[in-house]
């Protein structure tokens, strides 16, 4: 997929800087695109033009496509599937054994150990590749279906899918059985009633909802109310909030420089690593989130830490599972008629910034999923497109409203 960052010349014409992947040589293909203005007024950013340029981008990669395709060599064909002596499971240990290679992250190689081991190994570990035919496949996920949750369910099915692709690729088979099987709403509802509520429930939060939560926040302990009002306000991930260290804070810019994530795996550990993006970028904190953190950091000056979001009693960097089973037991403890988790922050604010018809490319910008250059993110933080927005979303939530104690020293 292409990545895009708009900019202006030292004549102050907009231009967009578009790359994808590399051409048919291995170049990776950079090009400048100038929308068209009409005379000589000065053509401004706007949604309109970020539109030109996806659709500029969309087309200079289809070109790159056809001319890859046009001179790629013709290649010996595949081995056919039935001839395949290997199992399943041998496949699937060669896949997890490749996969940091291929660039999946360590929370995601963990989680796919676990559900091979627990869900699928104990069933299709011993098949041939060339006994999982599509019928033995989609018997499979129906099976699935019947005894395990929804989310699960499509877990399931992305791993396995993931592991014939990665035979695909390696030469053992032809074609993928699962890619045309598509689990039914029917088979995900079927364990029980709850499933159905579960398949209802939004992915952001109304605004009666971040109300509620705001008078229940209220009453928890200073650290959760910091963590809740820095994800409201900025929609970051919830690795990323539990990477925040007092160095990435602009107290008097009201600003937090998004330079890491927090990850854990049992192999591993705690570890750090760049943001998913794999990008640097800087969002803006309203007043009430710079006053919590000062006083979180004048109360966390008893034991001391570089960390924002520590463990109880130590310096070290919290846990980044903590946020979801804090807000689980919440939602348990206060009877919430609504389900409560860390990322669902995430889509409320960009639903947030998407109601004042705030262009995706903006709004991709603040979550961390645009190619902006970290330098230039550092210096000069927010385009007036991305400011605007921030403010806007702060706005909307009332700020926090979860109020300091005013017991940080004047």
């Amino acid at each position: 997929m292409a990545s895009i960052s708009a900019d202006y010349n030292k004549n102050g014409e907009l231009y967009y800087i578009i790359r994808i992947g590399s051409d048919h040589s291995g170049q990776r293909v950079t090009e400048r695109f100038y929308p068209k203005r009409k005379g000589n007024c000065v053509m401004l950013r706007s949604k309109k033009t970020d539109a030109m340029a996806l659709k500029y981008a969309a087309e200079l990669e289809a070109r790159v496509k056809k001319e890859k395709e046009e001179r790629r060599p013709v290649e010996k064909p595949f081995e056919i599937a039935i001839s395949c002596k290997e199992t399943f499971q041998q496949i699937g240990d060669k896949f997890i054994a490749e996969m940091d290679s291929i660039g999946y992250a360590g929370n995601t190689q963990s989680n796919y150990k676990l559900t091979l081991k627990k869900h699928i190994y104990p069933v299709l570990g011993g098949y041939s590749l060339s006994q999982l035919t599509e019928p033995v496949c989609e018997k499979f996920l129906q099976d699935c279906s019947s005894t395990l949750g929804k989310d699960v369910c499509k877990k399931v099915r992305m791993i396995i899918g993931s592991i014939f692709d990665f035979a695909i690729t390696a030469g053992l088979i032809k074609e993928n059985p699962i890619k045309n099987i598509k689990l039914k709403e029917a088979y995900l509802m079927k364990r029980h009633r709850v499933k159905k509520r579960e398949m209802d429930t939004p992915k952001t939060y109304s605004m009666e909802q971040i109300e509620e939560l705001k008078m229940v926040m209220n009453g928890q302990p200073l650290k959760w109310r910091v963590y809740f009002t820095i994800v409201l306000e900025t929609g970051i991930r919830r690795g990323e909030c539990c990477a925040i260290r007092w160095e990435n804070i602009d107290f008097n810019n009201g600003e937090l420089y998004i330079d890491r994530s927090c990850n854990y795996t049992a192999e591993k550990g705690i570890f750090f690593d760049l943001p998913k993006s794999g990008k640097t970028r800087t969002v803006m904190l309203g007043d009430d989130a710079i006053e919590l953190l000062k006083e979180l950091q004048w109360i966390q000056a008893k034991n001391p830490s570089e960390y924002v979001f520590t463990q109880r009693g130590k310096p070290d960097v919290m846990f980044p599972q903590v946020p979801t089973k804090y807000f689980h037991n919440l939602e348990v403890e206060y009877s919430l008629p609504f389900h409560c988790n860390p990322h669902k922050f995430r889509h409320t604010f960009a639903s947030l910034a998407a109601r004042y018809n705030t262009s995706q490319m903006t709004v991709s910008a603040l979550l961390g999923h645009s190619d902006l250059r970290s330098s230039e993110r550092y210096e000069h933080p927010y385009t007036k497109a991305e400011e605007v927005a921030a403010k806007r979303v702060i706005e909307t939530i009332g700020g926090s409203t979860i109020k300091p104690s005013g017991k940080t020293p004047k």
